[in-house]
């Protein structure tokens, strides 16, 4: 990552067992203050890492792991380390369940089915997987130590999960984007691997297996539409009442 900047650089941890391991601070929030590096990371899937990934998440304090994939991701795809204590939060799509069905059966999939899955994705994080996401805002503030929150490509489920903690610490919908967007940069995924389990055109692997800016737009529009904003959305929605902002902020802001 020679070419990318020095602030990139120290957002973005190389690991050897997976990718997108990011540190979600350092931005711009809420009166003035900025999010406090080294306290929450995001990432995909942790059950691949080699020991050296290991001692290097020891070396940031990450002690604790809030877990979003669905129980049988988790069972499948089970990772157990003595220094990291492992939170289950699962956020279960039924529209995820029906597409992957639909994949395993080599049942066709076009372009534009592709973008409309993964925007019906979105829509049902916001409208339909509140609880579970209120569930992983007060995993968040009960941690006493540096976390990670992770899916499998730790792009859509944590992109979003994402979006609502730097929402919450009122980072600018600008910053909210740009990291959310990095996931191009940082996510690696061999497609030709994939296809194997899912025999699809590249093209349509890409749809599936990257980010685009309009999917999580459309997800904030709709907050900004259906509920009169994230603040409204986050209180009532959300269930991140005046008690729990506080301790989010003590948690997770400093004066820059």
């Amino acid at each position: 990552m020679s070419s990318i900047s020095p602030l990139l650089q120290q957002r973005v941890i190389q690991l050897e067992g997976t990718s997108n391991f990011r540190d979600i601070g350092g931005y711009q929030a809420r009166d003035g203050l900025r999010v406090r590096w080294g306290q929450l990371y995001r990432s995909a899937s942790l059950d691949t890492l080699s020991l050296v990934d290991q001692k290097k998440l020891q070396e940031l304090g990450v002690a604790d792991s809030i877990d979003l994939r669905s129980g049988f991701e988790r069972e499948k795809f089970a990772y157990a380390y003595p220094f990291l204590k492992a939170h289950a939060c699962s956020i279960d799509s039924q529209i995820m369940d029906v597409a992957i069905v639909a994949l395993k059966n080599h049942q066709q999939l076009t372009a534009v089915q592709a973008s409309d899955f993964m925007r019906n994705i979105y829509r049902d994080f916001v409208l339909k997987q509140q609880e579970h996401f209120a569930r992983f805002f007060d995993l968040v503030i009960k941690q006493k130590h540096s976390t990670v929150f992770h899916c499998t490509a730790g792009k859509d489920r944590t992109g979003y999960a994402c979006a609502m903690v730097h929402g919450a610490l009122g980072v600018h919908r600008d910053d909210i984007l740009s990291d959310y967007l990095l996931t191009q940069q940082c996510y690696q995924v061999a497609l030709t691997t994939m296809s194997q389990d899912y025999p699809l055109p590249e093209d349509i692997m890409q749809i599936l297996w990257g980010v685009k800016a309009e999917y999580l737009e459309q997800a904030l529009g709709l907050i900004d539409t259906e509920f009169g904003g994230m603040p409204r959305y986050l209180k009532y929605q959300l269930k991140l009442d005046r008690a729990k902002q506080n301790r989010l902020f003590e948690q997770f802001l400093y004066v820059d």
